[in-house]
């Protein structure tokens, strides 16, 4: 505020009752003054909270995607412009792992991370911070592929066969477990999911367990030698998750809940085959035709957040224990205080 210069007069005195009067006056006067600057003092704050407010509603969502089947909806919403319809924008930027997508989480290069339940149960010890916001889809049809050259037709056949699989993944798990039904040890050996076919071509490993859609890709490179291994006792379920940090959530709870809304919107017309839908997806994972929708048969495309996913993390947890993936003295966490509902809450 700008000071103000006053002139004063000498008067004489006025009266006593006038002079409470004046005085009185003159306190609901400062009163006010006061009040003012007040005000003005605390308009800037306010102003800038909301311009705060109004920058991150207007910045994109960044959404990490690993090219990868299991989260189809990705490419539909994108496509389809079914994130613009939620009246969210959302940024996708293509990962070739879960692994590089959480790292880019942590550091806060993207706003979501898409990543499997095996890994995720690894960065939430990590780092509390990481929240799954959904569950996008479920598979459970893995399995091992193998040449008919090998001659390995069932599990107990695989003692000791060399195995290629990206070791602490979802893949790693299940192969892990289903050796497990059989009460057979074989080596398994680090093969990226993109190098599994050329690894297979040259003879670096006799067996693949890898996720879609490198494992569709195996078995096109064998062709009709093609040998596929399923488990013994159960399957093994796969769980697709959409992952956030708590700042996020809490920050851009609505940009995520039109994000999931999105998602869902893309589950529907995957389920339906729809061929725009199809389209997207062929298109971003490099699949087409009836090998595409082979593929994506395998999935159950619903978006969902169910409590039971944390006793899933805790068992992926203690497997990565027993593997040596994690340190013997690894504290588990809760997982139940890493789901977040509330993007899921207004789905039907």
């Amino acid at each position: 505020m700008t000071a103000r210069t006053t002139r004063s007069t000498r008067r004489s005195a006025p009266p006593r009752a006038a002079r409470w009067l004046l005085l009185a006056v003159a306190l609901a006067g400062l009163a006010v003054l006061a009040a003012a600057c007040d005000q003005d003092d605390a308009e800037p704050a306010a102003d800038a909270t909301a311009d705060d407010d109004a920058t991150a509603d207007d910045e994109p969502l960044t959404l990490g995607f690993v090219v990868d089947p299991s989260w189809a909806q990705v490419p539909v919403a994108e496509e389809l412009e079914l994130f613009a319809a939620e009246g969210v924008d959302v940024e996708v930027v293509s990962f070739p792992t879960g692994a590089e997508a959480l790292e880019a989480l942590n550091g806060g290069a993207i706003d979501v991370a898409t990543g499997g339940e095996t890994p995720t149960s690894a960065a939430i010890i990590e780092n509390s911070e990481i929240a799954v916001v959904a569950d996008g889809s479920r598979h459970s049809e893995s399995r091992f592929v193998t040449s008919a050259d090998t001659g390995y037709e069932d599990l107990e056949d695989l003692q000791d066969a060399v195995i290629g699989t990206p070791l602490g993944s979802s893949a790693h798990y299940y192969a892990s477990k289903f050796l497990d039904q059989a009460g057979v040890e074989a080596e398994l050996v680090q093969v990226g999911p993109s190098d599994m076919r050329t690894a297979m071509d040259r003879g670096d490993i006799e067996v693949s367990a890898v996720f879609q859609p490198y494992q569709t890709q195996v078995i096109e490179l064998l062709g009709d030698e093609a040998t596929e291994i399923w488990w013994a006792d159960e399957p093994y379920i796969q769980h697709s998750l959409y992952l956030s940090l708590s700042d996020t959530i809490a920050e851009r709870g609505d940009a995520l809940a039109g994000m999931v809304a999105a998602l869902g919107q893309a589950d529907e017309l995957l389920t339906s085959g729809d061929d725009a839908a199809m389209d997207a997806v062929g298109s971003a994972i490099d699949l087409e035709g009836d090998t595409l929708a082979t593929v994506l048969d395998e999935f159950e495309f619903a978006v969902q957040l169910e409590p039971e996913l944390a006793d899933i993390l805790v068992a992926r947890a203690e497997w990565g224990i027993e593997q040596g993936n994690l340190s013997a003295d690894t504290e588990i966490p809760d997982y139940d205080e890493s789901l977040e509902p509330g993007p899921t809450e207004g789905l039907q």
